[in-house]
């Protein structure tokens, strides 16, 4: 890991705004498509944007809560357990992503197909949060997968 606690705060904001971001490009893909699917003269698609935006002013901080109280833990656990790989980090953030959206659906009460296929919807944010982590708090991968001591 770099030096230093400023790097792990800075990936988990990173990681909180790119798990956002993503969420707010697949709304925004969702609203382009049911926007040329009904033929509405492509009014949905001028929606686009506003909905890029308000899902990840939506979902940004619900990353950053998720990634303070379940991924801190676990980020800490693969550290002493020498998992730093970028691998293991995407493919925990979609796990604890699809994972945490399930629990809240679950303790809704409203567990079901078309639920679970919306949890689905979130292991390529938690993943790209899981990634994004792990560049920013470790720094970029050299050709033969070692990570780089070089500053980003």
């Amino acid at each position: 890991m770099r030096q230093g606690p400023r790097y792990r705060v800075r990936a988990v904001f990173a990681a909180a705004a790119t798990g956002g971001g993503v969420v707010g490009l697949e709304a925004a893909a969702l609203v382009a498509w049911q926007s040329v699917a009904a033929g509405d003269g492509g009014n949905g698609l001028l929606m686009a944007p506003v909905y890029l935006l308000g899902a990840w002013m939506m979902f940004a901080p619900m990353f950053l809560v998720g990634l303070v109280v379940l991924g801190a833990p676990v980020w800490w656990m693969m550290e002493n357990a020498g998992m730093r790989s970028a691998r293991a980090a995407t493919a925990l953030g979609a796990l604890l992503a699809g994972g945490a959206a399930i629990l809240v659906i679950a303790a809704l009460g409203v567990l079901s197909a078309p639920a679970l296929l919306f949890c689905a919807v979130f292991a390529p944010p938690g993943a790209a949060a899981g990634w994004t982590l792990h560049r920013v708090a470790y720094g970029p991968m050299d050709p033969a997968g070692a990570v780089s001591s070089r500053p980003v």
